[in-house]
């Protein structure tokens, strides 16, 4: 039986200090090979692809939210801050998927003396799908089924004609940090995005101040920036401080003053529940719900 172990998908972009190398061959969904797959592209190769993972690193082992706890039996999980390269040698795998941040925090050289090293080449969820299931002679099936996705948001788009509610999102970091974000690739405001719907503030409001993932940091003087019909905060009651962070906000006196709290259109979805090809299903039914309510 073949055994994959595959990292965290954090950040986008190519490992340009390693060319990828790719398996060298491919297995068929009839074929009687049945290997092991752990990534976030593995928890979409074991959700979507039907591919049982071996090891997984993942934000946080102890709390692994959008996969019921039964599908993760079995599976070694690593912290992506923190991948222990002696337990992962002794799973003896037989190829290891990762992306730019896991290859580079463990280093190329010494992954590939374990097993074959793939570094994808986009790790934007659906992309990162299709690419994982290339690996297993599956790129035609994966795709249909993005296709099939992105046919449901372009119908959804229609669906919610042009009366569409502007939108704000945010995060309220452990410390009271504030995170705007105006634009994608990050899941939720991409998906927005996608919908047709516009996201406020103006990215060009931001200027600077916005990085490559879309977010830009705000001051607490700065939140009226967040005047979006809806306000839509991403949150994770299990990184600790985060909720106590969230109270301290809601409770000064300029968030009362946000048109969305004024009017009661405050929404709150798990920033890390959405892994994934499936998670971005149901992160599309959940911003649906929003919108149309």
């Amino acid at each position: 039986m073949k055994k994959l172990f595959t990292g965290l998908i954090l950040v986008i972009g190519l490992l340009s200090a390693c060319v990828p190398i790719q398996p060298a061959e491919t297995h068929s969904p009839t074929a009687t090979f049945s290997p092991n797959v752990a990534d976030m592209a593995g928890r979409t190769v074991q959700h979507a692809l039907g591919i049982q993972p071996l090891a997984s690193t993942v934000n946080l082992p102890d709390a692994v939210p959008g996969i019921p706890a039964e599908a993760l039996a079995g599976i070694q999980l690593f912290s992506s801050t923190q991948v222990n390269l002696e337990s992962l040698a002794e799973l003896q795998p037989d190829l290891i998927i990762g992306n730019r941040y896991f290859v580079e925090a463990a280093g190329y050289d010494t992954l590939s003396q374990l097993a074959p090293t793939v570094v994808l080449s986009n790790t934007l969820p659906l992309h990162a799908y299709v690419e994982t299931a290339s690996f297993f002679g599956l790129e035609e099936s994966a795709q249909a089924e993005v296709d099939a996705h992105l046919a449901n948001v372009a119908q959804a788009t229609e669906e919610l004609g042009e009366d569409r509610p502007t939108v704000s999102v945010a995060t309220i970091y452990a410390g009271a940090a504030i995170g705007v974000w105006a634009t994608g690739p990050t899941s939720a405001p991409q998906s927005l995005l996608d919908l047709g719907v516009t996201l406020r503030p103006d990215p060009a409001v931001l200027g600077n101040a916005l990085a490559a993932n879309g977010r830009a940091w705000l001051s607490l003087e700065q939140i009226s920036l967040l005047d979006g019909d809806r306000l839509l905060l991403l949150q994770s009651s299990a990184i600790e401080g985060e909720d106590a962070a969230v109270e301290e906000i809601q409770n000064n006196a300029i968030w009362a003053t946000l048109p969305a709290v004024q009017n009661e259109q405050v929404y709150v979805l798990n920033r890390l529940g959405y892994p994934g090809f499936t998670g971005q299903q149901q992160l599309l039914a959940d911003l649906l719900a929003l919108l149309q309510e």
